[in-house]
């Protein structure tokens, strides 16, 4: 019995122990604190970090095939197609695609302002590289935490 002083006066409080059988026979469920993982005995562990690095080769390479669609749409489709006397080297375009999916974008590159379709292509991919690079920088920053709470396992089995 736990108390605790109003102005009143003195009242008590006598804390309740959950019981899971009773609750959920009244067809109610306790959530997951993190829906998206499941608990998981120790011998699955192994098998969680080999899924994370499969989806951090993965976030990894869908940064460099969408860095890879900026060089295509940029350098091929819309500077050459619509300005043949401007010519955007490989590095250019890869120079102008991370700088614009990761909104920085300096000014020292631009596509032409009539050109609506490159535009709206140009503000798109803006928009989807913000979402992906935060997945990104999400699964990378989850298999470092991973990797940190594994070493101290270890050292603490030391």
């Amino acid at each position: 019995t736990h108390t605790f002083q109003l102005e009143d006066g003195e009242h008590s409080i006598t804390p309740q122990v959950l019981n899971i059988e009773e609750y959920e026979d009244q067809g109610l469920k306790i959530p997951q604190p993190n829906p998206t993982r499941r608990s998981k005995g120790p011998t699955d562990h192994e098998a969680d970090l080999e899924t994370s690095n499969t989806a951090t080769l993965l976030s990894v390479g869908v940064i460099f095939g969408y860095i890879l669609l900026g060089v295509i749409a940029f350098g091929f489709v819309f500077v050459q197609e619509h300005e043949p006397d401007v010519r955007w080297s490989i590095i250019d375009c890869m120079y102008y695609a991370t700088l614009t999916y990761t909104t920085v974008g300096f000014g020292d590159f631009a596509l032409d302002e009539e050109d609506w379709g490159a535009q709206l292509f140009n503000a798109l991919y803006a928009i989807l590289g913000i979402a992906i690079i935060g997945w990104a920088l999400n699964v990378i920053g989850q298999k470092m935490v991973q990797e940190q709470v594994k070493a101290l396992a270890a050292a603490n089995k030391a």
